[in-house]
């Protein structure tokens, strides 16, 4: 069966409120699509958009060779074929994890409490929950819960609103790759809506970022990554640098110095962008005329420490600071003096130059 999902120039507004505005996207067959976004961005309207709990004023929903929505015509969410997990699982409290999971499914079909055991061993549960109740049981058992009781439908397609938002750390990434091994192996379409970057980036085959109701730039997460389209795409999937640079032959000429870019044919005044990892610090233990940064801060966080580098004043002009991201091992102290060198190209934005 073709799960195809198509969203062709799909609007809605709420009085003079535009919450998605013509917003195009395709999500193919059995992979999975990530909306990202501010809150107010419209990721959650466009979602209810595609359950049907909302009608689009304008613009056509296809699930495959199924006409979800259009002007005239929509088919009610029950009748969608669609599976949905939100954020807190919507579990039955009086209704036992069985009786939950089989909620949606024909009670007189063959071998019907056999398939709720295999459901709950489908994400990682062991049957003994069964006859438990959702509030005997852990925030991440309940999420994989919901979604077993989803699958009971064999829905065509998966939307998940914020499934793990709510989370422990290690939980919310062990619970995430259970999710996205079975809807792989499934081959199920799903549309996962977070507001967690890196969210986002593992678990998509897709991006989409959102704003004010639009759809700013789609693709490969490494693409959105990597070369955004606009310093706020940048900023908004991860920490960013970005400068104003002289775009010449390959080079940019920056605050960093001379950087080399991807594209050889830009060239006048661009902005540009380098990742954190992008860049290395090598340390110095006095102000030598080599040392172009001093380290003003140190903030340690465990796994990574944010540190804010100056010009030094021998150099004559201060700059404003630049903040980087490193990894916990980064051994730099306020009052050491740095160079910086960088790894790879910078990006340049496309209507920078």
């Amino acid at each position: 069966m073709n799960n195809m999902l198509r969203l062709n120039s799909v609007s809605k507004a709420f009085g003079r409120v535009k919450a998605v505005e013509s917003v195009s996207l395709e999500v193919p067959a059995g992979s999975r699509l990530a909306i990202i976004g501010p809150s107010g961005s419209g990721k959650t309207t466009l979602l209810r958009l595609i359950a049907g709990f909302d009608t689009p004023d304008s613009g056509l929903i296809e699930l495959g060779d199924t006409r979800l929505a259009a002007p005239r015509s929509t088919i009610p969410a029950h009748r969608r074929d669609i599976g949905i997990v939100s954020q807190d699982g919507a579990l039955f409290p009086h209704l036992s994890i069985a009786e939950n999971i089989g909620f949606g499914m024909a009670r007189a079909a063959p071998d019907h409490r056999q398939e709720i055991a295999r459901l709950l061993e489908m994400v990682g549960l062991d049957p003994c929950l069964l006859e438990r109740r959702p509030d005997e049981i852990s925030g991440g058992q309940q999420q994989r819960v919901a979604l077993a009781r989803a699958l009971a439908r064999r829905p065509r397609l998966m939307l998940l609103d914020e499934p793990f938002s709510a989370l422990d750390t290690g939980l919310r990434a062990s619970t995430r790759r259970v999710v996205s091994d079975l809807l792989s192996a499934r081959g199920i379409t799903t549309v996962l809506v977070t507001h967690d970057q890196g969210e986002a980036l593992s678990f998509a085959d897709q991006v989409a970022v959102m704003h004010e109701g639009r759809v700013l730039q789609a693709g490969d997460p490494r693409d959105l990554y990597f070369r955004p389209a606009t310093p706020f795409i940048a900023e908004f999937l991860g920490d960013a640098l970005v400068l104003d640079a002289v775009c010449q032959g390959g080079t940019a000429i920056c605050r960093l110095g001379r950087v080399p870019i991807g594209n050889v044919q830009v060239s006048g005044h661009a902005k540009i962008l380098l990742r954190p990892e992008q860049i290395v610090l090598q340390s110095y233990p006095t102000d030598e005329e080599a040392c172009l940064y001093l380290v003003e801060m140190v903030e340690f966080g465990g796994a990574s420490s944010i540190i804010t580098l100056g010009v030094p004043r021998s150099k004559g002009v201060r700059g404003a600071p630049i903040i980087l991201r490193r990894n916990g091992i980064c051994d730099v102290r306020v009052g050491d003096f740095v160079t910086l060198s960088v790894v790879g190209t910078a990006h340049v934005f496309p209507d920078s130059a």
